[in-house]
């Protein structure tokens, strides 16, 4: 595993309901930018978990539908932004294929009974 922002004790907290493992996800912001493509309007989240897979979320910002409506920072622009979430391990990343946020919280909820309450610290 490469950096880890929480301790185990940390994140079996975190994922200890679905709500807040709910909230980890889409608080992935705090997690930083790992890759920022700005002449293509990307910006790549990355969080290592312990069991080595990767949670990916990426944003990008695409023109309104006709009729759908922006919100936030983006209302009465005409863009919207989007994102696609992905579990992966290092096997490489298709960006065609996101993974549902139900697949990553079930992961998230299966992998906070496999960490062990000892974190070495």
């Amino acid at each position: 595993m490469e950096d880890c922002m929480y301790t185990n004790r940390e994140l079996k907290e975190l994922w200890s309901n679905h709500k807040k493992r709910k909230a980890f996800v889409e608080g992935y912001w705090s997690w930083g930018a790992w890759i920022i493509q700005p002449k293509l309007n990307l910006t790549y989240y990355k969080y290592d978990l312990p069991d080595g897979r990767k949670i990916i979320v990426v944003e990008h910002i695409r023109e309104a539908y006709p009729g759908e409506q922006a919100t936030g920072e983006h209302k009465g622009v005409g863009i919207v932004m989007c994102r696609n979430l992905y579990l992966k391990q290092n096997i490489g990343f298709d960006p065609a294929s996101p993974d549902s946020m139900t697949f990553i919280l079930e992961h998230l909820k299966y992998l906070k009974k496999e960490i062990k309450d000892d974190d070495n610290e």
